[in-house]
Parts: C-alpha cells; structure tokens; sequence
C-alpha cells in the first residue's frame, strides 16, 4: 500500500514542479526536470533547494561562478566577462567534481545543470564517469536531454532554412546553432563529421550573400584547423583588404602561420602587429610578448 502512495506522491510532486516553472516561480530548465522523474522524492526535493540556494544567493557556488576549464577555442565568440571580485572565489566545475566530498559534488552538478548545462557540456560530459553513482546518473540523464534538445532544435533550423533558403536572419541564427552544438561534445563520428561539413557549407553560404567578420573569422578558424591552408590562405587575404584594422584578423593570420609551421610568416606577423600604431588588445598584447621571446 505504501509503493503505490509514493509513486502517487512522487509523480504529484513532479507535476508542481512543472506549473511552478510554468508560471515562473523556478527557474528550471525544462529539460532537466526529468532529473526529478528519475529520482523518486529526493529529486523534487534536491532541485527545489538548489532554486532556492541560487534565487537567493546561498549557494555554496553559483554556477555563474564555475569556469569549465575544458580545452577551448582561444577565439570564442561568446566570452563571460566577470569582474576579479567575482571570480576571486570562483570554483571550477571540473576541480569540483573532484572533490571528495560527495555533497559538494552533486551539488555543483546539479547546480550547473539548473542554471546553463549547455555552457559545462564538455565537463559535465566527463562527469558521467564520475564515482559517485548520483553525480554519473545526473550527468548522464543531462547529456541525455541535452542531445535530444540539441537534435530538435537542429531539425527546426534545417527545416526553416530549406523553406525561407534567402532569409539571412534565419541563417546567421542557423550558424550560431550550429557553433553551439559542434561545442557541446554531444556530437561524435560520422556525425560530427556531417555536421562539420554542414556548418563550413552554411558559412561559405553565408560570406556569398551577407558578409560579415564574425562569419569570415568562423570561417577561416575552421579551415584552419581543418588543414585546408589554401583556401584560409585566400580568405585571410580578402579579409585583409576589407578590414586591415582588425586585430582579430592579425591573429587568425597568426594562427594560420603556426599551423602552416611558417616560421618566419609568424615573425612577419609578429612585426607588423608591433609596428602598428594605436591600442592593442590584451590577446594581441599577450602574443607580441610570447611570440617575441621565441
């Protein structure tokens, strides 16, 4: 008599934690409630603490405070800038998953879940092998969701943009999807291959009819670290003429003579970043003081 009044119980609970979201007293993702489906009683119960914890700043670390020390791409588009009081005390999600402590784990997981899981993909994608069977479960059901999130909103774009071909909106949100999810370490294999190819395709067609430095520099990132240094080679010299002043440029040019192992272009580089006249950026700044010491 009592399974059955628990099930009741668990399923009543989860159904409030949906018209609560609804009506916009949590702020849950929608994906991750099935984590509370999953965990009978003490599911609802974990994530309606973690809500209170970051409604009300109490949390022992925000998830606005992990830093997911997962290699990245030194060029990202979207960068979080934080103030140095705020990340004074910042805790990276991966060193917290470390911890022994299991408590502080699981709530780092599910506080990074709650929050932005899709901006901790990469950790909490290892997360999955974690020790603690809570945390490996969370992250799993995550990476779960996630993908099945990632495929739908994949099959809209694809969709929208075979109907609307020449809206140039609807494309450059198509190419910020798909810079999104080639990053969230859902894709693998012949997969991520195909969508690899699909993404250089939409940014190829993007430059034929809107061009744009945040597409060209995408662009010449990918072919870049895909190898392909001719075509890069022609792109960066294009870019070179319709914006001679971009820092950014300098150093996706930079970037292309390492990859090229073209020691003396880097040193060419090199010199004429130097040599330019007015402010510099700090990535600029860092790279004339380690490319000049070499």
């Amino acid at each position: 008599m009592i399974g059955p009044l628990l099930v009741i119980l668990h399923a009543a609970a989860c159904l409030v934690l949906m018209v609560l979201r609804r009506m916009g007293y949590l702020r849950l993702s929608a994906s991750f409630l099935a984590i509370a489906w999953c965990v009978p009683v003490a599911g609802p119960i974990a994530l309606l603490v973690v809500a209170y914890q970051n409604d009300h700043l109490i949390a022992g670390s925000k998830a606005s405070e992990l830093e997911d020390e997962a290699p990245g791409d030194e060029d990202d588009v979207l960068q979080i800038e934080l103030e140095d009081d705020e990340t004074a005390d910042a805790v990276p999600l991966q060193d917290a998953l470390l911890t022994k402590s299991s408590t502080e784990r699981r709530a780092a997981i599910l506080d990074a879940l709650l929050t932005d899981p899709t901006r901790y993909a990469s950790s909490i994608a290892e997360a999955r092998g974690n020790s603690d069977a809570e945390v490996s479960h969370f992250a799993s059901t995550a990476m779960a969701e996630m993908s099945k999130a990632f495929d739908g909103q994949f099959r809209t774009f694809r969709d929208s943009h075979e109907r609307y071909p020449d809206n140039v909106m609807l494309l450059s949100g198509y190419l910020d999807f798909m810079e999104r999810y080639l990053a969230s370490d859902l894709l693998q294999g012949q997969m991520k291959n195909q969508m690899e190819e699909l993404y250089d395709s939409l940014l190829w067609e993007k430059r034929d009819r809107a061009e744009t430095l945040r597409d060209d520099l995408r662009l010449s990132r990918r072919l870049v670290d895909s190898g392909k240094l001719g075509p890069a080679d022609d792109l960066l010299a294009a870019m070179e003429v319709s914006w001679p002043k971009s820092q950014e440029i300098w150093m996706m040019r930079l970037r292309y003579h390492v990859a090229a192992r073209d020691a003396q272009g880097v040193r060419r580089t090199v010199a004429s970043m130097g040599q330019a006249k007015g402010l510099k950026t700090e990535e600029v700044r860092e790279a004339l003081d380690f490319w000049g010491r070499v």
